[in-house]
């Protein structure tokens, strides 16, 4: 999963702050739909994301008995995890890495960028009033696009979740994606609406769509330790495809 908190950011959540977030509805737009339904939409953008690389796991020895052989399988597979879990980048690498999307985009005028860090949006959604939660960011609602990392502790898993208001889309891609749509890309929606709701609650969220991607949509990661680099790469080829 590879996720740490910072002492700054929860400094920063526990201030006073009286300003108010600014705010703008929705564009209205077609009936909220699921990835399912969204193929024809996925058509139309094109293929803008690149081929993944591919990684193999080492087999144990031969020529050893079925319990050297277990033993061994059992190191290796210890091995394994430990070895994955190191390659696993950090929520504040996946933060600095979206933040610098914002910046080149704000730099080149090409793109309204904004991003909400993993620790944000995990701790303070719905916990903290909006205008505080908000503090120093632009308006989310005027934003061609706004990234966010998510992560739970029961998946250690990164997704990105993209809002794209004048897309009217709420959309979350996984590069292990199931043949179903996860409890926690449904959470990560949800939260992020509810947020929407509160910046501004004539948002009409039956007129967005919400779109997950199902298998075969994205390119995919074929290990266990890829998550936060497709994360990354899903936010970059995305600003280049809205732009």
């Amino acid at each position: 999963m590879g996720v740490q908190f910072s002492g700054s950011e929860n400094e920063d959540l526990n201030q006073n702050d009286s300003d108010d977030q600014d705010s703008s509805s929705l564009c209205k737009g077609s009936n909220s739909t699921s990835s399912a339904d969204e193929d024809e939409t996925s058509e139309e953008k094109g293929d803008f994301f690149s081929n993944a690389s591919r990684n193999s796991h080492h087999p144990y020895k031969e020529g050893s008995s079925e319990s050297s052989k277990e033993d061994s399988k059992n190191h290796d597979e210890e091995g394994d995890s430990s070895e994955e879990e190191d390659k696993w980048l950090s929520n504040f690498i996946i933060d600095e890495y979206l933040r610098l999307i914002q910046v080149t985009c704000a730099a080149n005028n090409s793109l309204a960028v904004e991003t909400l860090p993993w620790e944000l949006f995990e701790r303070a959604v719905g916990s903290l009033p909006v205008h505080r939660l908000l503090k120093g960011r632009s308006p989310l609602l005027l934003q061609d696009v706004v990234l966010v990392p998510c992560n739970t502790p029961e998946s250690e898993h990164w997704t990105l979740l993209a809002v794209l208001p004048k897309e009217k889309s709420v959309v979350v891609l996984d590069s292990m994606p199931s043949n179903h749509i996860k409890h926690t890309s449904l959470d990560a929606i949800s939260k992020m609406c509810g947020l929407l709701k509160e910046i501004n609650s004539n948002v009409d969220l039956n007129q967005c769509k919400l779109i997950v991607n199902k298998k075969g949509d994205v390119p995919e990661q074929t290990n266990d330790y890829d998550c936060g680099v497709f994360t990354c790469l899903y936010a970059r080829c995305l600003q280049g495809w809205l732009w």
